[in-house]
């Protein structure tokens, strides 16, 4: 308990040892001067004696050290050119039209190849010049929200459709992808294109619980395999499974008793005794429901 004297002697005996004080301007590791680049968190380096990501690099100094503190200072001049991208990027924010063919010192490349062959530093004189020189031709402005030709709870892309749009023939996901991703959802050209293509495109998708909710814990048989109830969701989805279809049906009457429950308003929690919230003893072992 909290006011136990075993656990006052092991705040006296440990609190130096396990516990910090959260700085007040943490440590950044991608910061350098006024400029912040971005982590490559999947980098892994040597630190403290073992392998590490630069992501766990990062978020260790952030939690404990001060900018501009020796500690700090050590760990990025040590591993800033490891974790952090300094590199210019073409369209920073923005989207990149990866298959625009350009000129660029007398050759014919697409805005990928530029953007992937420019080995200038992100700010740099040079990097303002080819940005601003291409950033129309390569670039575009990504959508604050984003153009959804299905928009609504529980709508689904039929990823096995296809449709004619501005004359070529495309699939709905490559569709909605490419809207998504340029469009605004408010915009006319989304509007227009959810208009013309909802019926072919879009479907109510089949969920076994609906408002329910899935055991994870409960595993059963669905097609040869074992798998948990709460995995019923991405598999319908991943199959275009309508909710008024008679698989839906199918898959709800032979699942639905076994897989889902309803969530309490108040849930029960086992170490709530007395109107005081008590810490699980998480190492003590129990038999339930045997």
């Amino acid at each position: 308990f909290a006011d136990s004297e075993q656990c006052s002697t092991a705040k006296e005996d440990f609190r130096d040892t396990c516990c910090y004080t959260a700085p007040a301007t943490p440590c950044n590791l991608c910061k350098r001067g006024t400029d912040y680049f971005d982590l490559m968190g999947i980098n892994y380096v040597s630190f403290m004696d073992k392998t590490q990501t630069c992501a766990d690099v990062s978020n260790m100094m952030f939690k404990r050290e001060e900018q501009g503190s020796e500690a700090c200072t050590t760990v990025h001049d040590e591993y800033f050119d490891t974790c952090c991208n300094t590199k210019c990027s073409l369209c920073g924010e923005n989207g990149l039209e990866a298959g625009v063919k350009v000129n660029f010192e007398g050759r014919s490349m697409t805005c990928l190849e530029l953007d992937l062959g420019l080995l200038i530093e992100a700010g740099s004189e040079a990097c303002e010049s080819v940005t601003s020189q291409f950033a129309d031709q390569c670039c575009y402005e990504k959508p604050e929200t984003p153009c959804r030709i299905c928009n609504g709870e529980g709508v689904g892309v039929n990823t096995e459709a296809s449709v004619l749009y501005l004359g070529t023939n495309t699939t709905c996901d490559s569709l909605s992808n490419y809207l998504g991703s340029r469009e605004e959802q408010n915009g006319e050209t989304c509007k227009a294109a959810a208009t013309d293509h909802y019926d072919t495109c879009c479907y109510e998708r089949c969920s076994l619980c609906e408002d329910g909710k899935s055991d994870w814990e409960t595993f059963v048989q669905y097609e040869g395999k074992s798998i948990a109830c709460g995995d019923f969701e991405w598999i319908l989805r991943g199959q275009n499974v309508a909710a008024d279809s008679d698989k839906c049906s199918a898959v709800k009457e032979e699942f639905y008793e076994k897989c889902c429950y309803t969530a309490p308003s108040t849930s029960c929690n086992l170490c709530y005794v007395d109107g005081q919230y008590l810490e699980v003893s998480v190492d003590a072992q129990v038999t339930y429901q045997d």
